[in-house]
């Protein structure tokens, strides 16, 4: 690790915004991987996903964020979309 983990964090964000996603997942996979108790890493990752429109692999990761800190900066956030997925998915088809 060479980096702090807002930094690399950061960087991923900036790749997002140049739509290099594949890049971007790779920088934040590396940073959960360095940081994998921070649920700042595990929530950037979770955006990264999101942004792909992997929804299911941006919830694992937001709920694991959840799981290390329930009420870290981007809680509300996250909350909120699990719940909205599941409503989604208990609506009859």
């Amino acid at each position: 690790m060479l980096a702090s983990e807002e930094t690399v964090n950061n960087l991923g964000y900036q790749l997002i915004g140049e739509q290099k996603m594949q890049a971007a997942l790779v920088v934040l996979g590396a940073n959960v991987e360095d940081f994998p108790r921070l649920a700042s890493a595990l929530d950037s990752l979770a955006d990264g996903h999101l942004k792909l429109g992997d929804e299911a692999k941006a919830e694992a990761l937001y709920r694991h964020a959840l799981q290390l800190d329930p009420n870290y900066v981007n809680a509300a956030f996250a909350k909120q979309f699990i719940g909205e997925r599941l409503a989604r998915s208990a609506k009859p088809k």
